[in-house]
């Protein structure tokens, strides 16, 4: 049997890609609490909860749901989620060079600006919906360069594909919905603005009609489950109430290097993929340019170094298109010894790629390290005094006559071995309490009895997303009666505690 050289080469890439990004994945300890919330989530549906009713977040669900069915079919475990971190993120490098290569740049530019890509996403790689969404953007680019448009069920799938999107995070899915829609207008509007011929308004058509079905099926599972009203209060009008946010002035003021050369560049790469593109009449990168942009909002209103990168991948590869058209005509396809060089430089990278891949994994199985036996954390690396602190507050948690919350944006980290969930307390953040707020939080607060909350001392800085009018309410209205770690313990005036804890007696060092 005759063995296609091309599949082997992208099978190897896959590979070199998975070993590689799970050698960094899996050493990580425990403590990025993106990971943690949304491995949380995850958990939620593979108990049985239902996203918005029993358990609160903002953005849409399909993330949550996939992991959840994979985390109730096999182990439900972080290690799992990480599993599945380390297949999105080969994923969608994978798709980066897949896409390159059907825009046809030159395989030497395609190998070598893929790995960079990969180096400098290294350190962000987790499952987090919004990688997730793009890679679903860079799905709907490649069969957009794949598929023939002519075809029904391929503006069907396009449509389908963004719908997902959609059902991942709504705001980004709200623009890439947009775009596949607006930039098919705009090149039939062109092909046809010197003819007789009418717009193609069938094929839009099937592109909302695709969008629209699995938006359907989200509508229908939440009518089920009677969360509609709940959906709109977290999803759409909680949004109302999300105050935290990051200006973009802090990526070019960044101290790395990278990050203040493309928060500066990518937008400036916006008008010229635009004069490109209009110029060549390039639909390719017309098509590349408008889901760049919609993806570029996911850098709003956190523009943090993780939110501009994932939302600048699509951008980065229209870019590379670009930079290949400029340069295949100067020099790449006529100067020989240039060519056998980017050749040889870029298969000799992948092979550094793969071998860091095995060398980091060979040391990280040769180091000392403690791994957690903490349940849903097993065989994830973490401090042994961090677990200690984890089982100390879970005990006083476990064997407490009353309920006690965590008003504090890590207390998943503690409720989860104890599987434990508290709506809207177990990810305290501003924004996440749908659309009554702070001041909704506090009045259920207030209607909670026989609970005791537990409060990060003066000591420690809070996240910089806390809902202080919560805390503060709390505080000055609450009694304190103790304090374990880092924690005040506080309860209703009018009533008492079993444990009356003292900072001498109960003081079990610094978590952090």
């Amino acid at each position: 049997m005759k063995i296609n050289k091309k599949i082997l080469f992208e099978i190897g890439l896959f590979i070199a890609f998975t070993i590689f990004i799970g050698s960094i994945v899996f050493n990580k300890s425990i403590g990025d609490m993106d990971e943690i919330w949304n491995y949380n989530f995850a958990n939620c549906i593979a108990k049985g909860l239902v996203p918005y009713k029993n358990f609160s977040m903002v953005q849409t669900p399909l993330l949550p749901i996939i992991a959840g069915v994979v985390l109730k079919l096999f182990s439900n475990s972080l290690l799992t989620m990480r599993i599945l971190a380390v297949l999105l993120g080969s994923s969608i490098m994978f798709m980066v060079y897949k896409i390159l290569d059907k825009l046809k740049v030159n395989k030497s530019i395609n190998i070598l600006s893929t790995i960079s890509l990969l180096f400098i996403l290294k350190d962000y790689f987790c499952i987090d919906y919004n990688f997730f969404a793009i890679f679903l953007t860079l799905l709907i680019i490649y069969f957009e360069l794949k598929l023939n448009m002519k075809k029904v069920y391929s503006n069907i799938v396009i449509g389908f594909l963004a719908g997902l999107v959609l059902l991942t995070k709504q705001t980004i899915g709200g623009f890439v919905c947009l775009g596949i829609v607006a930039y098919k207008l705009v090149f039939e509007t062109y092909k046809y603005k010197n003819t007789k011929q009418k717009i193609d308004i069938k094929s839009i058509l099937y592109r909302i009609l695709g969008g629209i079905i699995p938006t359907l099926i989200l509508l229908i599972y939440l009518f089920i489950n009677n969360a509609i009203k709940d959906f709109i209060d977290y999803a759409i009008l909680g949004v109302t109430t999300f105050s935290n946010s990051i200006k973009y002035i802090h990526l070019i003021e960044s101290s790395e290097i990278i990050i203040k050369i493309l928060s500066i560049y990518i937008p400036i790469s916006f008008a010229l993929m635009t004069i490109y593109s209009i110029k060549k009449r390039d639909k390719k990168l017309f098509t590349v340019l408008t889901l760049s942009i919609a993806s570029m909002i996911l850098a709003f209103p956190i523009s943090d170094n993780i939110h501009f990168l994932i939302g600048i991948i699509p951008s980065i590869v229209g870019n590379i298109y670009l930079l290949n058209q400029l340069l295949k005509k100067i020099y790449i396809n006529k100067m020989l010894p240039i060519k056998l060089f980017l050749n040889a430089f870029s298969y000799l990278i992948l092979v550094y790629v793969f071998v860091i891949g095995i060398t980091n994994e060979y040391n990280n199985i040769m180091q000392t390290k403690y791994y957690s036996k903490l349940k849903h954390f097993e065989n994830i690396p973490i401090s042994e005094d961090f677990e200690e602190t984890i089982k100390t507050m879970d005990n006083y948690i476990k064997y407490n006559e009353k309920d006690v919350y965590i008003l504090n944006f890590d207390a998943a980290i503690y409720m989860i071995p104890l599987d434990i969930y508290h709506k809207n307390f177990d990810m305290l953040m501003n924004g996440n309490f749908g659309s009554k707020g702070n001041r909704g939080l506090i009045d259920n607060i207030k209607s909670i009895e026989n609970a005791e909350f537990l409060i990060l001392n003066k000591d420690n800085t809070k996240n910089w997303q806390h809902p202080h009018e919560v805390t503060n309410y709390v505080e000055n209205n609450y009694n304190k009666i103790g304090n374990i770690g880092n924690y005040d313990i506080y309860q209703k005036r009018s009533t008492s505690s079993r444990f009356e804890l003292t900072k001498k007696e109960n003081n079990y060092g610094r978590i952090f």
